[in-house]
């Protein structure tokens, strides 16, 4: 997806939450940890959204949204947003009710930090 995103390209992919981790205890090479520090090192990962278990049908683990921008607002920062606990239970799966999709949408756009929800990082 990435490799087909134009000069100013952004792509935002659901992921597992091991794709933030898998190989990051290993010594030597590993091929997925060393494609995601490449990613970092050249300052293309945006944001980073942990959402809440259950909310997808294919899984009832947690996972991420990664956004990638190959022309980003803010360089060398990354915005990690956590919206594991801004869901409501539902069934047979869980929600953001749209009083959060709002929030996460104004943290994102805002480029903020909001206490227990974002974070903004330094790449390194």
């Amino acid at each position: 997806m990435f490799a087909s995103l134009g000069d100013n390209g952004k792509m935002a992919v659901v992921l597992d939450t091991g794709a933030v981790s898998r190989g990051s205890g290993n010594v030597g090479k590993n091929r997925e940890r060393d494609i995601r520090n490449e990613f970092v090192e050249k300052d293309l990962v945006e944001a980073v959204i942990l959402t809440p278990e259950n909310l997808f049908y294919n899984t009832t683990a947690p996972g991420i949204i990664l956004v990638m921008n190959k022309a980003k607002r803010k360089e060398a920062e990354i915005l990690l947003i956590n919206v594991s606990k801004l869901f409501k239970k539902g069934k047979p799966k869980n929600y953001l009710p749209d009083e959060s999709i709002k929030q996460i949408s104004a943290i994102y756009l805002d480029w903020k930090e909001e206490d227990g929800i974002s974070k903004i990082i330094a790449k390194e």
